[in-house]
């Protein structure tokens, strides 16, 4: 029989979701538009730049969160979007940006109701990390299901190779994992993925300041790339190093 300690402990993280927005990300509703205007670039060349050319191919946004990529989408000309949060506040924060096809439920409850190759692409920013490793396993088979053959998933999550791994990975109690680029092709290749890319989140360049950073960013990792190539022979192009990656994975 569980104890009452242990009836205490398991819903620890939908009290954290319950306020995510204000709790977590520490932003309200009213400030939402403004941070979007900011990121607006950043959405457009590295998440609109991986969907589908087709502009009414069916897209899912899985922890949606407040909407900012679906209404990048939106603003790209995509006509055929859907978002899914687990977060009330999110949800509610999403539809005051004009977002009319987003729903507040589990995502795998959500999934669990749509049939076999409903979505030509899925979003899966910053979800998940919150998931244990046999979670992510019935999630990734079930998000193939849901895909067409070929449809893309699109994934950011915490990079555990990253300079500074700890401050994502340990930045949020509800995290469970981080990942490497190896780590996730074992879970492509275990769920019937591809992977085809794997990115570093490096700042998006839409003026002097983001361009100065975008530099200092490539110059300053360069000796941890020396570093890595003095370890292992490999990883001066290809290790990954900012705090979060981009990843594609393609159903086959």
């Amino acid at each position: 029989m569980a104890s009452a300690q242990d009836s205490k402990q398991v819903d620890f993280k939908a009290r954290l979701y319950e306020r995510y927005l204000t709790g977590h990300a520490h932003r309200s509703t009213e400030t939402i538009q403004e941070s979007i205007g900011h990121r607006i670039t950043f959405l457009r060349q590295v998440v609109c730049s991986r969907l589908p050319l087709l502009k009414t191919s069916h897209i899912l946004d899985l922890g949606c969160g407040h909407g900012a990529i679906l209404f990048a989408a939106q603003q790209a000309g995509y006509t055929n979007l859907t978002g899914v949060d687990v977060s009330p506040e999110q949800i509610d924060a999403a539809r005051q940006l004009g977002l009319a096809d987003v729903h507040c439920e589990d995502a795998n409850t959500y999934l669990s109701k749509m049939p076999d190759g409903a979505f030509d692409a899925v979003i899966a920013f910053d979800i998940l990390e919150h998931f244990t490793r046999p979670e992510l396993f019935s999630l990734t088979d079930e998000l193939h299901r849901v895909l067409t053959k070929g449809g893309r998933l699109i994934l950011h999550v915490p990079n555990a190779e990253a300079i500074f791994s700890g401050t994502i990975r340990y930045g949020d109690l509800t995290h469970e994992l981080a990942f490497t680029t190896e780590s996730l092709n074992q879970l492509a290749s275990a769920c019937r993925f591809k992977l085809v890319e794997v990115a570093e989140d490096l700042p998006a360049v839409h003026g002097l300041k983001s361009l100065l950073r975008n530099i200092i960013w490539r110059v300053g990792t360069l000796g941890f790339r020396l570093l890595a190539v003095a370890e292992n022979g490999v990883g001066f192009q290809t290790k990954p190093l900012s705090q979060n990656m981009l990843a594609v994975l393609e159903a086959v």
